[in-house]
């Protein structure tokens, strides 16, 4: 990996805890008990991470997260346990689990065992927040349930982000972001318009959206039991906070009976709304006019050509009535130009337009390391790595990574030591009695 640029922040050191922001942070003094996995889960509880609150990931080699096994993921009758320790030399390093579970500590415990729940009731009985987004019956048929965690931790915050919800007749349904999207009517939306929908099955935009959506309930959850004294459960349905994100096709079914389905680039309310090809191979400049006004100045900044000014073109009306040709004029303009060229040229006349930008292009962009997209942990076996930024910025209070992920149980002893109280040999008996693993 490269070096982190000059200024940039040091991560942590493993084996030396996490290292400590200068300043309060607005958690500081929480602590979360982390059952995620995959997405959903890890995100939310590593948000609450970067603003100060301490998480703690129960993890095990038993059944590894999926993230840990992207480079590899289990095999056809391949068992956990052979997984990982074919894995071994590859599960702390993966890149996106970096991304998902930065700034937290790793306890290994097997979560099937029958002396699991007993041990797991004493560290969530030290918390304030547990995070989990298994299925339904999954935490109900080990004991650690919400009505098993209230009796150990009265005023816990807790949150289920399920598939489903924890009631109904899909409450038991298993997702990954994909299905959710699909679900949730987001993916019939993807395509050109009078064409078979195409959808974006491998973008999993759900994810990040949920889990976002579970860390604004539990920072209000926290807020009343600061009000109040009182915890509560949280019973968050990723189908239902995803289908929100088809709201305005939602509406106009239910209030005109309109069934939404491919637009392209197309929006009802403005247009031109499009990518426009620039010079240079695969280059691509996004435009949107918002409103009538907006024409006009766009119209003056490619230089008031004669067909821009037909009347056909001067309302929203008209321009969507004859879209294709707008479109085809308006890239005639584009094609000669590179896409910073049109951008600088528009946005001086107060246009919507930018480049389309791929992920090399982001990454570079002084504006973004300007406003500190990225953070450079250091990791022990791959050096400074790097992973995206706290992209909220408090004055008084800004979040910030901590430090890479932890390595699989690295704080197991740590944790357990120290808050509750157990002995080197406890520990020993635990781990050879298959508790810890």
């Amino acid at each position: 990996m490269a070096p982190a640029p000059p200024g940039a922040a040091p991560g942590r050191a493993h084996r030396g805890g996490l290292r400590r922001v200068s300043g309060l942070s607005p958690l500081d003094g929480i602590r979360v008990i982390d059952f995620g996995w995959v997405a959903v889960g890890p995100v939310l509880a590593s948000l609450l991470a970067d603003m100060g609150a301490e998480v703690i990931k129960v993890e095990s080699s038993k059944r590894l997260d999926y993230c840990r096994l992207i480079p590899a993921p289990v095999l056809e009758g391949e068992r956990q346990a052979e997984a990982f320790a074919s894995r071994a030399e590859i599960i702390d390093t993966v890149p996106l689990f970096h991304n998902y579970n930065r700034g937290k500590k790793s306890v290994t415990v097997d979560l099937r065992h029958p002396g699991a729940p007993a041990l797991l009731k004493r560290l969530v009985a030290t918390a304030d927040v547990v995070v989990e987004n298994f299925s339904p019956r999954v935490l109900r048929e080990i004991g650690l349930d919400w009505e098993a965690l209230r009796t150990v931790k009265p005023d816990l915050v807790m949150i289920s982000c399920s598939a489903a919800g924890q009631t109904g007749p899909w409450s038991d349904l298993k997702t990954f972001a994909p299905s959710l999207s699909s679900l949730a009517g987001l993916e019939s939306l993807v395509g050109y318009p009078g064409e078979r929908v195409l959808g974006m099955l491998a973008f999993g935009y759900a994810d990040p959206s949920n889990a976002h959506h579970g860390a604004l309930a539990v920072l209000a959850a926290l807020w009343h039991r600061e009000r109040t004294g009182q915890g509560q459960y949280i019973d968050m349905s990723q189908l239902e906070a995803t289908v929100g994100l088809a709201g305005e096709s939602l509406m106009d079914y239910f209030m005109n009976g309109r069934v939404a389905g491919p637009e392209g680039s197309r929006h009802r309310s403005m247009a031109p709304h499009a990518n426009y090809p620039c010079r240079g191979e695969d280059q691509w400049v996004a435009i949107a006019v918002e409103d009538d006004a907006a024409w006009v100045r766009l119209v003056e900044a490619i230089g008031g050509p004669a067909w821009a000014r037909e009347e056909r073109f001067a309302t929203l009306a008209g321009r969507q009535a004859h879209l294709e040709e707008l479109d085809r004029r308006l890239a005639e303009w584009t094609r000669e130009r590179a896409a910073w060229e049109a951008t600088e040229r528009l946005q001086q006349a107060a246009v919507a337009a930018f480049p389309v930008y791929g992920l090399e292009d982001e990454k570079g962009d002084p504006h973004f390391r300007a406003r500190g997209l990225l953070a450079w942990p250091s990791h022990p076996r791959i050096g400074t790595m790097e992973v995206y930024a706290h992209p909220i910025k408090l004055s008084a209070t800004p979040g910030a990574v901590r430090g890479t992920a932890p390595a699989l149980g690295e704080h197991t002893d740590e944790v357990l030591g120290e808050l509750l109280g157990l002995s080197p040999e406890e520990l020993a008996q635990l781990r050879s009695g298959g508790v810890l693993a």
